[in-house]
């Protein structure tokens, strides 16, 4: 019984002494690229904006004239067309865009202010909450500075 015994220890001996490698892959974790987005262009245009919105000689000398303006009206058959205006130097008015910060606050005609780069184009955008105000303000870096160059007001 005793050989027995000792014939199963050298048995379990030798098979969990067994030179066999073990082989563990480790796979290196997928590098994560990490894409920074692009904001310093928007505390300088909120510098220019600020002052664009309530200095009116600065606002029209920050406009790339012919300035082109873009209304959409329904017509008569119900269908959407639109009216496109060139306004030069001497026409242009000022645009008030000083209560903006709190426009959403209003009771009536209340609206938000989107800000977005696209490519060299900034959309400052008005939203209406509960309303018809869809209006897209259109600004370029030119000439050392923002200008604006395109309004479009698809309003109802």
């Amino acid at each position: 019984m005793e050989k027995y015994f000792l014939l199963l220890i050298i048995t379990v001996l030798f098979t969990a002494c067994k030179n066999e490698k073990t082989i563990i892959h480790i796979e290196k974790p997928k590098e994560v690229e990490v894409v920074e987005k692009d904001t310093s262009w928007h505390n300088e245009f909120i510098v220019f904006f600020d002052k664009f919105a309530i200095d009116s000689v600065y606002q029209k000398e920050h406009v790339q004239y012919p300035l082109k303006e873009m209304y959409h009206q329904l017509n008569s058959n119900g269908n959407d067309s639109v009216i496109t205006l060139y306004t030069n130097k001497i026409e242009y008015e000022y645009l008030d865009f000083t209560n903006d910060k709190t426009a959403k606050l209003r009771e009536s005609d209340a609206y938000t202010v989107e800000i977005e780069k696209n490519t060299d184009t900034i959309y400052y955008s008005l939203r209406g909450i509960n309303n018809g105000i869809y209006s897209d303000f259109k600004f370029i870096y030119n000439e050392n500075s923002w200008r604006l160059f395109e309004i479009e007001d698809q309003s109802n």
